[in-house]
C-alpha cells in the first residue's frame, strides 16, 4: 500500500475490504465508477448479486479459532489505525 501511494499518491490509491463489496455489489461498484470518474451505469454489470463460486463455510474448531484471533489481532488493529475503519465482522472477531 505504502508503494502504491508512493507511485500514485493517496488520492489516487482506493482500498476496499472482501466484506464491503459484496455487503452492497452495486454500490461498491458505484463508488469504484466514482473514484474513477466513469460513469455508473449497473446496466453494464449484469446480475452482480448472483453468488458464483459458492463454497461452504469452513468448520475451526473453537481452540483454533481463538489461536488464530489473538495471532491475527494486532494486524487488524494495525489496519484499522491505518485505514480508520474495518469491517463489523473483523471488529467483532478481533474485539476491536
Amino acid at each position: 500500500v505504502d508503494d502504491l501511494r508512493a507511485v500514485f499518491g493517496t488520492e489516487r490509491v482506493k482500498l476496499l475490504f472482501h466484506e464491503e463489496i459484496h455487503a452492497d455489489r452495486l454500490a461498491a461498484l458505484r463508488d469504484v465508477c466514482a473514484f474513477l470518474a466513469v460513469p455508473f451505469e449497473p446496466r453494464f454489470f449484469g446480475d452482480v448479486e448472483e453468488a458464483l463460486n459458492v463454497s461452504r463455510p469452513a468448520a475451526i474448531p473453537d481452540e483454533l479459532r481463538r489461536h488464530l484471533i489473538d495471532l491475527h489481532r494486532p494486524t487488524a488493529a494495525a489496519v484499522l489505525k491505518r485505514m480508520g475503519r474495518l469491517p463489523q465482522s473483523w471488529r467483532e472477531d478481533f474485539s476491536l
